[in-house]
């Protein structure tokens, strides 16, 4: 796994938490939620992202 993908699974997981802690639900239901509206989202997300720089910038 890279350095990016690493961030990215952190960046989740600590959406995750966050989104389970203000709903006031577990951990696995806050995932489902996530996963339903990616699975649902009515625009390509693959192509809309931006991607993270690997340096910061000067």
């Amino acid at each position: 796994m890279t350095t990016r993908d690493q961030l990215i699974a952190e960046a989740a997981k600590t959406m995750a938490a966050d989104l389970a802690t203000a709903l006031d639900v577990d951990l696995v239901t806050a995932v489902e939620a996530i996963r339903r509206v990616i699975d649902t989202a009515p625009w390509d997300i693959a192509n809309s992202v931006t991607p993270l720089p690997m340096e910061p910038p000067a």
